[in-house]
């Protein structure tokens, strides 16, 4: 965003689009949460069960707790969404589920 500036998140809508075919494959624990660069923001932008569910979800939040963070952290830093866990999210052969 430019020196000086941060992006700070007041609202947060996710949806799974479900094609119909199948789900994705997900362990437990995997979720798709929201990042400053490669340090956690405290929120799931997509939770488990929205990844593996066979219907569409949507899921809204609204202002994430930064909780103390340093300035630095966050100043001038790409927001990204990751996988929080190593195993990929797979399953969906159809090729027919989207996420938004």
């Amino acid at each position: 965003p430019g020196a000086g500036k941060t992006i700070i998140p007041l609202y947060i809508t996710t949806k799974i689009n479900y094609g119909g075919s199948n789900v994705f494959v997900a362990g437990a624990s995997q979720i798709i949460a929201l990042y400053y660069g490669i340090t956690l923001l405290a929120i799931s932008a997509v939770p488990n069960a929205m990844i593996v569910a066979a219907n569409t979800q949507m899921k809204g939040t609204s202002n994430p707790d930064l909780g103390p963070t340093l300035a630095t952290t966050i100043d001038n830093v790409a927001m990204n969404l990751y996988n929080t866990v190593a195993t990929e999210i797979s399953g969906n052969a159809a090729n027919d589920n989207t996420i938004e």
